[in-house]
C-alpha cells in the first residue's frame, strides 16, 4: 500500500496556522482540506516534555522522571503468535490507514508526516460541523436524529475493531498545556462534529489516545466505547454530566425526567449491550 507522505521543515511549520494542541500532539492547518498533527516529542525538548505530558505518559525510575520512548501516539494492537502486541507509531498509522478501505462514514488518519526528514506525525482530513455539545439546547426530535446518524458511524467503527473510547470529550472541560514554557489552560472540544443542515456526524480524534485499533474483536474495548457513548447521551440528550455525579444520582435525575427505569439504569451505568440495544431503548 502506498502511504501518502508529507515532508516539511521547521520553517514550513512556523508558517502553518495552529488549530489546536492536546497532550499528545499539536495540529496545524496544511491546506483547506488537510490538517497535520505533529507529536509533541518532535516539537519540544525533553525538559519541556516533562511539563507537558500527563502522568500516564510518564514512568518513574530511581526517583527520576523518565519519558517513555515507546509512547504509542496511535494505539494499534496486532495479534502475533496469539499475543497482543502494540506496534510503533509509524507502523500503527499505516495499519490505521488500511482500515479506511472498509470504513466509509468516518475519516481515519490518511498519511504520515516527516519533519526535517524524520517521522513526526500524521495527516488528517479536515472534518466540518458544529461541536455536538453546542447543540444540547436543540429540540429532542432534532437531537435524536443526530444520535441516529452518530450510532451508524460508531457501529461501522466497532464492526472494524476501531474503538473510540472518548466519545464524550467536552468543550466545557479545560486542559492544561505548556506553551512557550508557560502553563496555559484551554477548552477541550467535542469529538463529534455535526453538519447542521443534513445532521451528518463526523467523529474526530481518531489519531491519538482516544482511539484504539485492533486486529480482532476486543470485548473490554467495545464496552469502554459504549460507556463513553453513554456519557455523551446523558450530556447531549438530557443535560446531565455523569462525570461529576454518582451513578444513583444520575439514575434518579433521569427517572424524574420521565425516563423509564431500564433506560435510566443503562444510561447511568453505561451498561447497554451494544448499538442495537441503544437504538431499541431510544426507539430509533
Amino acid at each position: 500500500m502506498n502511504t501518502k507522505k508529507i515532508y516539511i521543515t521547521d520553517k514550513d511549520l512556523n508558517n502553518f496556522k495552529t488549530i489546536g494542541q492536546g497532550t499528545d500532539g499539536k495540529v496545524f492547518k496544511y491546506n483547506n482540506d488537510l490538517l497535520i498533527k505533529i507529536y509533541l516529542e518532535h516539537l519540544y525538548n525533553e525538559q519541556e516534555l516533562k511539563k507537558i505530558l500527563d502522568s500516564e505518559d510518564k514512568i518513574f525510575s530511581k526517583n527520576q522522571l523518565v519519558i517513555k520512548n515507546d509512547i504509542a501516539r496511535i494505539n494499534y494492537i496486532m495479534n502475533e503468535f496469539n499475543e497482543e502486541i502494540k506496534i510503533r507509531t509509524n507502523d500503527a498509522i499505516e495499519r490505521a490507514i488500511e482500515k479506511q478501505i472498509m470504513i466509509k462514514k468516518t475519516n481515519l488518519p490518511c498519511g504520515i508526516v516527516y519533519l526535517n526528514n524524520k517521522f513526526a506525525g500524521c495527516q488528517i482530513k479536515k472534518s466540518n460541523g458544529i461541536q455536538i455539545h453546542k447543540l444540547t439546547g436543540m429540540p429532542m426530535v432534532y437531537k435524536l436524529k443526530i444520535i441516529k446518524n452518530l450510532l451508524s458511524c460508531i457501529q461501522e467503527l466497532l464492526n472494524n475493531n476501531v474503538y473510540h473510547i472518548d466519545l464524550n470529550n467536552s468543550p466545557y472541560v479545560q486542559n492544561k498545556i505548556i506553551e512557550n514554557g508557560n502553563e496555559k489552560f484551554i477548552n477541550g472540544h467535542s469529538h463529534i462534529l455535526v453538519e447542521p443542515f443534513n445532521l451528518k456526524t463526523n467523529i474526530i480524534d481518531l489519531d491519538g489516545k482516544s482511539t484504539i485499533y485492533t486486529e480482532t474483536y476486543n470485548n473490554a474495548l467495545y464496552h469502554k466505547s459504549i460507556e463513553s457513548l453513554s456519557i455523551l447521551l446523558c450530556e447531549f440528550l438530557f443535560k446531565i454530566n455523569p462525570e461529576i455525579k454518582e451513578i444513583d444520582e444520575i439514575e434518579y435525575e433521569l427517572i424524574n425526567m420521565g425516563i423509564n427505569n431500564d433506560l435510566a439504569n443503562k444510561l447511568a451505568n453505561g451498561s447497554f449491550n451494544g448499538i442495537k440495544d441503544i437504538k431499541k431503548e431510544l426507539k430509533l
